[in-house]
């Protein structure tokens, strides 16, 4: 393979296939929600109703969509993903036993029941399939609805949602246009990693190629390439991913150590984290002298805040150790090529799954971005370990971002988000820094009291600092607006949240 370029052409059409969901679910919290424009209005109080959505028009340049029906490979790859939602939020609610154990958790799993349904319903008249097969659908959704309800085990619940999504997904086309940059980069960097290893709860994969162009921002915001060491003659980079899915891991600390006999340390990389073809990390070496050892890569857990379900998840140290052979100063590993991911995922459900949750979403300035609100709910900071930021009494919400780059259908880590919520009738805005948080889907959080009321809700986007390897394109900065109707809470839901 030769050195690492910027996308491709066929990659960057792929990843700008990109569509909104043709019509939005009210939130997780029943509140409304609507993307604004020049005249847009407050959301509707009504928690029954779709957010109106409109979408901001991208950057010139964007692929276009093919002809016919083009949203409804999207739309159909988002009503599997909801259905696996149900059972993911599901196995956090309600032990074996059936006994309910969260109820934030068991709401959320109760209303991706209601939006599968609903999504169904609404997608079922543009479906070419047979009348037959759509009704086994809906009786698939139904049946794991029932489950839901009757407080079944998490594994049964589990084994519905998998038979759901499996007869869902051969009603049409679900090749979503939204993931087909994601699936583009992992593919790549599948063909890019020479060895990989599977240690604990990561995947680590190692490439060597001959020097790389690796570029940062100076203070004044112009590119400045990196030097490399002198007469570097190699490029070393990790492909740091979970192990079920593939999907890439920030915000982790990568060494790599070249042993010689008695495992002695010979020579030591620290490989910073890079944006690419794929997100990788990476260095330039210093030359190595011609010789047979092994290569040991060491990765820390991401430094990054994470909800529940990520807490028993690449949350410790792991290492993987590499035969290598240097040859005139460049290092060769043994082929040893990725495994598949799990068979109860497919690469894209990550962001299909974060699209799903979003009651409303932009496309401006080159990124997609969706807006989610949730009831509170706890998350874990990292400050060398979890640490609990526990949901306080008068807290109300929990407030999401995702943020996808339109470019690469990458999600996008690391960046500075922060919201300011704008109540309409006059009053101080509340100032909203976001937390980056891991869960099914990488995204920023926080978990607050937002009082009853008509929001204008301005997100603003910060790209984040990572260096850039190729070709010195940075990511920009970005800004939207979305209206939010905050209903007082009734009894049941003080009731559930108290």
């Amino acid at each position: 393979m030769g050195p690492l370029r910027p996308l491709s052409a066929a990659l960057v059409l792929a990843a700008n296939l990109l569509a909104c969901d043709g019509g939005n679910p009210p939130g997780r919290d029943g509140t409304a929600v609507a993307a604004t424009g020049p005249a847009a209005g407050a959301g509707s109080s009504d928690p029954t109703a779709e957010a109106e959505l409109q979408v901001v028009p991208a950057r010139s340049g964007q692929g276009s969509r093919p002809a016919g029906d083009p949203a409804l490979a999207d739309d159909l790859a988002t009503l599997a993903a909801a259905v696996k939602l149900v059972s993911q939020e599901y196995a956090l609610a309600v032990d074996d036993a059936g006994r309910v154990k969260d109820e934030v958790e068991i709401g959320e799993a109760e209303l991706f029941c209601d939006q599968a349904k609903l999504r169904l319903d609404k997608l079922a008249p543009r479906l070419a399939a047979d009348p037959s097969a759509i009704a086994g659908g809906r009786q698939a959704i139904d049946a794991l609805v029932a489950a839901v309800a009757a407080r079944k085990p998490p594994a049964e619940v589990a084994s519905l949602s998998r038979a759901a999504t499996q007869q869902l997904l051969a009603l049409g086309p679900s090749d979503s246009g939204a993931t087909a940059g994601l699936r583009a980069a992992t593919a790549e960097a599948d063909r890019a990693i020479e060895a990989e290893q599977v240690a604990s709860d990561y995947r680590i994969g190692v490439l060597v190629e001959p020097v790389q162009a690796i570029w940062r921002t100076t203070t004044s915001g112009s590119p400045e390439r990196v030097a490399s060491p002198d007469g570097a003659k190699a490029y070393l980079g990790v492909v740091l991913r979970e192990r079920r899915s593939k999907r890439f891991l920030p915000g982790s600390v990568v060494t790599a150590e070249f042993l010689g006999e008695g495992d002695r340390v010979i020579a030591k990389a620290d490989l910073e984290p890079l944006w690419g073809d794929f997100p990788q990390y990476g260095a330039n070496l210093p030359p190595l002298a011609d010789a047979k050892g092994r290569l040991r890569v060491r990765v820390e857990p991401p430094h990054h805040a994470r909800h529940g379900d990520m807490l028993g998840v690449v949350a410790k140290p792991a290492e993987a150790v590499f035969d290598v052979a240097v040859a005139s100063g460049r290092p060769v590993v043994p082929p040893a090529p990725p495994s598949p991911v799990d068979p109860d995922y497919s690469v894209g459900d990550d962001i299909l799954e974060g699209f799903a949750a979003a009651r409303s979403e932009a496309q401006v300035d080159g990124y997609r971005i969706g807006f989610i609100t949730e009831p509170p709910e706890p998350f874990w900071e990292w400050k060398d370990g979890p640490t609990l930021k526990a949901v306080r009494p008068e807290d109300t919400h929990h407030l999401e971002i995702v943020l996808q780059d339109r470019g690469t259908g990458l999600l996008v880590p690391q960046a500075d988000v922060a919201l300011r919520l704008v109540p309409t009738s006059g009053g101080k805005p509340v100032e909203v820094p976001l937390h980056g948080l891991l869960s099914a889907f990488q995204h920023y959080g926080e978990t607050l009291r937002v009082p009853p009321g008509d929001y204008r809700v301005e997100v603003d986007v910060k790209p984040p600092a990572t260096a850039v390897l190729g070709e010195p394109r940075f990511l920009g900065r970005a800004s939207t607006k979305f209206d939010w109707r905050v209903d007082a809470p009734t009894q049941d839901t003080q009731e559930k949240q108290g």
